[in-house]
């Protein structure tokens, strides 16, 4: 679906540049208005997720709008371009709720940038609204009840499942799957010669390769031992967690998340001061945030976002990624219900499919370690499909929720 976006400009000529630069590279449902009136008599029909106004219309100004668009529940972000360029005039604006101000001649790469942070926040803002409001629909339900039962009513398939999966996990893939299989193509090229074997340098540098994977497998069952056995933490304040959780999306959004032109976006207004902190090591967290930042790069839809929205109290810090999840091969899409449990056992895998542009484990592991990890200092982990009513995702969106005790100095 389409991001709605309402352009308010007298200016023919303006209106034309407006609607090239935005129509370049990304197909959006544009609407236009010459006035004020016209552009609410729009609003009045459709929502929008993003508006672009001149700050002085034929009947009104930007003023008037943005006080129009404070009386709505759900308002588009605003973005205001001008002829003026004094401060005093973007403060007031500011003031208003609006989300951008850009100066006339508008340069190409200002607006694209600014329509950009427009959408995310946009975005953001509506999925921890949709988010809310999940809450308040299921905070009466039986929770544990209902998994139980499902668990109960589906034990001997998914006993099978997890079975199948470690199955496909020994089979396929670098590490121990490839292993055997460059072996026993060893067994079969190698030519015997006096006291040593001739053997292919192809199939040795796979040996090689696969040989490394299999190392990192068995450093994961070291680190999960260490895991378990460990009883040391750190106390790290909330500002520096948001600081690390920004740097490990710089990074993956410069390495990965481009193999399927994806973009990893986070919330960026939080309320959080040094005074605040969680207590666990760094190298844990770091951890956890990647491994599941990785999978939801693997395992979302080509082009598309994956969210993160960042919510604290005094006693508490939510973090919940959200993104849109391609169907898999048995036409399962996401996390169902029935697999909100099974989903962090060690080997159970959703997808068959090995993903080697990743450095994660294909070994349905790594999700085992972020439970562990999370549980082990006081945490929760969940994931389950919501669904969304917002135009830049699809319908169903996968939710991973961390849930971390927080407390102060």
């Amino acid at each position: 679906m389409k991001d709605s976006v309402l352009i308010v400009e007298d200016d023919e000529l303006t209106l034309e540049a407006i609607r090239k630069i935005l129509l370049y590279k990304t197909p959006f449902d544009l609407s236009f208005a010459n006035t004020y009136s016209e552009a609410i008599g729009l609003m009045n029909k459709k929502d929008y997720s993003l508006l672009l106004t001149d700050l002085y219309l034929g009947d009104s100004s930007a003023f008037n709008l943005l006080d129009y668009l404070n009386q709505m529940v759900q308002k588009p972000k605003v973005i205001v371009f001008s002829n003026n360029s004094e401060i005093e005039l973007a403060v007031e604006l500011f003031r208003k709720g609006a989300h951008d101000y850009l100066t006339k001649p508008v340069e190409t790469q200002k607006l694209i940038s600014a329509v950009e942070r427009g959408l995310n926040n946009y975005s953001l803002e509506q999925l921890k609204e949709n988010l809310y409001q999940e809450k308040l629909q299921t905070q009466n339900q039986e929770w544990e009840n209902y998994r139980s039962k499902i668990l109960k009513d589906s034990h001997f398939r998914n006993k099978f499942q997890i079975l199948d999966s470690i199955r496909t996990s020994f089979s396929q893939g670098a590490g121990l799957g490839a292993l055997l299989s460059v072996l026993q193509r060893i067994q079969k090229k190698a030519k015997k010669g006096d006291g040593y074997y001739q053997i292919p340098e192809s199939l040795m540098e796979i040996l090689f390769e696969n040989s490394k994977a299999t190392h990192r497998i068995l450093k994961f069952f070291e680190e999960l031992e260490e895991l378990n056995s460990s009883e040391d933490y750190e106390e790290i304040p909330l500002p520096e967690l948001h600081l690390i959780l920004r740097n490990i999306i710089d990074d993956l959004n410069f390495n990965y998340a481009t193999i399927k032109n994806q973009k990893i976006i986070m919330s960026e207004k939080i309320n959080c001061n040094e005074k605040y902190f969680i207590k666990m090591k760094r190298t844990y967290f770091e951890k956890i945030i990647t491994e599941i930042l990785l999978n939801a790069c693997k395992f979302s839809l080509p082009n598309s976002k994956i969210f993160i929205i960042w919510d604290n109290s005094k006693t508490h810090l939510e973090l919940a990624f959200l993104n849109s999840p391609e169907t898999a091969q048995n036409g399962v899409i996401g996390i169902p219900s029935e697999y909100s449990e099974l989903i962090f056992e060690p080997f159970f895998r959703m997808s068959k499919f090995v993903h080697e542009n990743y450095p994660t484990l294909d070994f349905g592991l790594g999700l085992s370690y972020v439970e562990r990890a999370i549980l082990k200092y006081g945490g929760k982990v969940s994931a389950r499909n919501i669904k969304s009513h917002i135009p830049s995702t699809g319908k169903i969106l996968t939710l991973f929720e961390l849930n971390f005790e927080v407390s102060s100095w």
